[in-house]
């Protein structure tokens, strides 16, 4: 009854390593994405968001609009701010990098506080 508990364990991981996929990424190139362009993101690639620049001049508190970009046509806020008073807090920022997978439609919105996203692009490898 040992035997079989053995040679069925080791039969399921070999089956789990034969049919199992790894993949891993190969740089491909870097995009400078400008405000309002849309793109997507090619078959067997993935995009990874590393930062965005400003579209406007940040003086004297006067700026507060939020930071904004479209995933397939819908507002997704990178940043926004809460006033209290003369000061602004930011209390909604995204977290590290995000990856877009393929076929995801990208684009910083005008008039969303971005300026241009700086994206790179990696090849999904077999």
């Amino acid at each position: 009854m040992n035997y079989f508990k053995i040679i069925f364990v080791a039969s399921f991981f070999c089956l789990l390593f034969l049919c199992g996929k790894s993949q891993s990424l190969a740089f491909s190139r870097v995009i400078l994405l400008q405000s309002n362009v849309s793109d997507t993101v090619p078959a067997g690639k993935t995009w990874k968001l590393e930062s965005w620049t400003f579209d406007q001049e940040l003086t004297g508190g006067s700026w507060s609009a939020p930071i904004t970009i479209s995933l397939n046509g819908v507002t997704h806020y990178l940043r926004a701010s809460a006033r209290d008073g003369n000061s602004v807090t930011y209390d909604n920022a995204s977290q590290g990098p995000l990856w877009f997978p393929a076929g995801t439609a990208v684009r910083a919105l005008s008039g969303g506080g971005i300026g241009a996203l700086s994206i790179l692009e990696f090849t999904i490898m077999p």
